[in-house]
């Protein structure tokens, strides 16, 4: 039955309302109060409209999802600009060879069929919440779930690695959920289950991510009152926005990157990316298979400017970056001592520089930023462990010699 909501929902005549086509993968936590209505009654009362399906049969897991005939054929039914996805509720909080195990492979294999049914949709995590007293059933045997805190950390932190692994996004429901606490009551009589403001409070988070707008001003179901909706309201807005990096929403759907590397241009793309076409200072080259990888052993030196343009169908990336081959850079690996071992690497490397009080970066293949530390010794221990595997760019820099760009290569 759909919860009616306390507030007349005015559709303004917005100029900029969004129409976002999403398809709910889930369990109880996704049908229980409709979440999916919900979702749309708030980008309604926002003069926005969610047009949704939902596959969310009690106590289903990724693993059964990706074998569901319900699921499969939902997800290539419609051009999604979002498909959600919600573990069971107890799976992601288990230990991390258990997780690794019963909760990844699937993770993945789901966010590969979203991908081959719709290049363009956006697989979207549903991070949900510890239980209100921990997780009795496994407590004796894996004591970090036997307190919501517990719990809740656990749940936030795999969410957030299912997101980066997946190039996904992650609605960070749980940490929405740890900030009202103390606001609404937001369990069901179970201590698991949401309650009617727990719901709402998911469908906040969801509108906030989904349309990249405030919720605070929504309509809001009957039960909850104003002061518990705003209070809702504002966290969303609050952990949602403040925290892009960590959602993974500062990665876009269509990009292209250039990096230049002491012996070698490195060229990457989004994975629903056709065709790269590269202009080396207006020479143009065409590419189909990424990432794209130039010797700058066979030019001579000078400057050159290079310029790549990805084609995809959901639409076109530029990047472009002047590249200086030459003996003269401001950071030379050899007399200033710079070094990365091993490489490829697995869990750390060790970085070596003659170079004082240098910044160390690391950065992925889209430019995202993703460990960062001062190199205060001369030989500093960089750890990798919560780096899925690529390829990236790890980046001296210092006030007094510039930067230095070298590949690095994270294998397990």
């Amino acid at each position: 039955m759909r919860i009616l909501f306390s507030l007349l929902l005015v559709l303004s005549l917005n100029a900029d309302a969004a129409t976002i086509k999403s398809l709910f993968i889930g369990n109880s936590y996704t049908y229980y109060n409709t979440l999916p209505n919900v979702v749309s009654d708030v980008a309604a009362s926002m003069g926005h409209s969610l047009i949704f399906d939902s596959s969310a049969p009690g106590g289903y897991t990724f693993n059964q999802h990706t074998s569901n005939a319900t699921t499969l054929q939902k997800i290539a039914a419609d051009e999604w600009d979002f498909v959600i996805l919600q573990e069971q509720s107890q799976i992601p909080s288990f230990p991390l060879s258990q997780v690794e195990q019963d909760c990844f492979p699937y993770a993945e294999q789901l966010c590969n069929l979203i991908r081959e049914a719709n290049p363009c949709a956006r697989p979207l995590f549903y991070m949900t919440w510890g239980r209100e007293n921990g997780d009795s059933q496994n407590c004796a045997n894996w004591p970090p779930v036997c307190t919501y805190q517990g719990m809740q950390e656990l749940l936030s932190e795999r969410y957030i690695q299912m997101a980066a692994d997946n190039d996904a996004w992650v609605a960070p429901v749980g940490n929405v959920w740890q900030t009202v606490m103390a606001d609404a009551p937001l369990y069901a009589a179970d201590g698991s289950h949401p309650s009617i403001h727990g719901t709402y409070l998911a469908a906040c988070t969801f509108f906030a991510v989904m349309f990249n707008e405030s919720p605070v001003g929504a309509a809001y179901p009957a039960g909850v009152t104003a002061q518990q909706a705003l209070a809702i309201q504002e966290a969303a807005n609050e952990v949602v926005f403040g925290n892009l990096e960590l959602w993974n929403m500062n990665s876009p759907m269509v990009w292209t990157s250039i990096s230049s590397f002491e012996d070698e241009v490195v060229i990457d793309a989004s994975a629903s990316t056709l065709s790269v076409e590269v202009s080396i200072n207006g020479v143009i080259m065409q590419y189909e298979e990424f990432p794209i990888i130039i010797s700058i052993e066979d030019y001579e030196n000078g400057e050159y400017i290079f310029t790549a343009t990805s084609t995809s169908p959901c639409g076109t990336s530029v990047d472009s970056e002047t590249v200086v081959i030459a003996n003269t850079g401001v950071f030379d690996a050899e007399s200033d001592g710079f070094s990365i071992q091993p490489n490829p690497a697995s869990t750390a490397v060790y970085v070596r520089s003659s170079i004082a009080n240098a910044e160390l970066e690391i950065r992925n293949m889209n430019g995202q930023l993703v460990h960062c530390q001062k190199l205060i010794e001369k030989q500093s221990f960089v750890p990798l462990e919560n780096l899925p595997q690529g390829i990236y760019i790890l980046r001296l820099s210092s006030d007094g010699k510039g930067q230095y760009n070298k590949k690095l290569v994270i294998s397990y």
